[in-house]
């Protein structure tokens, strides 16, 4: 834990943090009060698709936009503006909801500019802990990274279904805004990269940007994959759960929750590695661990329901070898990623990255209907294990990180 002391006793970096930790509960929030408010004023579940259409849709044209303000303006300022827009936007809503303008469109417009400026946070936070933190100190100042999202993930939605039973929508959404004006203030000035302008972002080419370096083609390579695997498995478990395990909702939540305590478990861990020579490798054994540990709940299914006992395990198991993922990879990111090309690396290869999980729902849907769900449980192990186990031969894989 000494690590975590030594970052969180920088002025800097802790201010920054708790920034980013604000405005990540405020997006699970406002994420959440959209979709139940939607539902609540239409009772349509088709709704509230075209909710979540609108909230990820325009994460693509936001992304790639994103990572060239990151590189070529300041980066406070830019994730300040972002704060900015965001809080009028969320008081425009706000006030159209509290008069009755609009019916449920000003949802509908609320959940576009969430999904239109998403990828400048999560673009910018690892581009400014690149700037804040010693190469050294990047992976546990990943990790809590991670761990921001996980608290944000539970914190974020509790506040909302709270305030969804006893405040009126439009004070909700009010009340997000006045947080992400919060983070607006606290960012704005902080010297965090960016800011060459257009001289200084062309001055170094796409070739020596650092993004094409084979470990890094192959790690964000790997993650589309693992998060096919990831996408499909959503799919399968509540049906594991209905027609494998004969339980209901609660069990569904258990099992959710149970993997996200052992993920940031797993990402804690991953943060107090100090040696990071190895880190290639290491992504490769944790991603083929996550195949390991599906395998056994398909293999018991095939000859009959499995113990529950045994689902909690592999799934605690597949959790907490998952948390690291991401820690992991992104300090090999800012050790190969040119300081000029952070923006739109990260931006573009996260976007790159979270392709995966439609596609794997998509995929996961369409096999749960023609092919026996232990078969399938078996295939996700395979997703998620083999391709990663099988980059080890190639040698950007095995040897040491660069610098090191």
């Amino acid at each position: 834990m000494l690590a975590y002391r030594r970052l969180l006793a920088d002025a800097r970096f802790r201010r920054f943090w708790l920034a980013v930790l604000l405005v990540m509960v405020a997006d699970e929030f406002v994420r959440t009060a959209l979709v139940w408010n939607v539902y609540a004023v239409t009772g349509s579940a088709g709704a509230v698709g075209w909710l979540m259409v609108c909230l990820t849709g325009p994460i693509i044209l936001g992304g790639v936009v994103a990572g060239w303000l990151l590189d070529r303006f300041a980066r406070s300022l830019v994730m300040a503006a972002d704060a900015a827009v965001r809080t009028v936007g969320l008081l425009g809503v706000a006030l159209a909801v509290a008069f009755g303008v609009g019916g449920v469109l000003p949802y509908y417009v609320a959940a576009v500019i969430q999904g239109m400026l998403t990828m400048i946070l999560l673009a910018g936070a690892p581009s400014a802990i690149a700037e804040l933190i010693a190469p050294e100190q990047r992976s546990a100042a990943n990790a809590l990274e991670m761990l921001g999202f996980s608290a944000a993930g539970a914190v974020g939605p509790l506040l909302a279904g709270l305030c969804a039973a006893h405040v009126p929508p439009a004070v909700t959404l009010a009340a997000a805004a006045l947080a992400y004006a919060g983070f607006g203030l606290v960012i704005r000035g902080m010297a965090i990269g960016g800011g060459g302008g257009r001289a200084a972002i062309a001055r170094v080419k796409w070739r020596e940007s650092g993004v094409f370096e084979p470990v890094v083609v192959i790690i964000t390579v790997l993650f589309v994959i693992v998060n096919i695997g990831g996408g499909a498995l959503a799919v399968f478990l509540p049906v594991l759960v209905d027609q494998g395990l004969g339980r209901g909702g609660e069990t569904y939540g258990m099992l959710l929750a149970v993997m996200g305590v052992a993920s940031s478990g797993g990402a804690l861990l991953a943060g107090m590695v100090t040696s990071v020579a190895r880190l290639p490798a290491m992504v490769a054994a944790a991603q083929t661990l996550m195949g390991l540990a599906a395998l056994p709940i398909g293999l018991l299914f095939l000859a009959g329901a499995p113990p529950l006992g045994l689902v909690v395990l592999c799934l605690f198991v597949l959790g907490l070898v998952s948390g690291p993922l991401t820690v992991w990879a992104q300090t090999i990111r800012m050790r190969y990623v040119a300081p000029q090309w952070r923006g739109r690396a990260f931006a573009t290869l996260r976007m790159i990255m979270q392709s995966g999980r439609p596609i794997g729902g998509a995929l996961g849907g369409a096999a749960i209907a023609a092919v026996p769900l232990g078969a399938c449980l078996i295939g996700v192990a395979a997703v998620m294990g083999v391709p990663p186990a099988l980059s080890l031969l190639h040698r950007a894989m095995r040897r040491r990180l660069a610098g090191q």
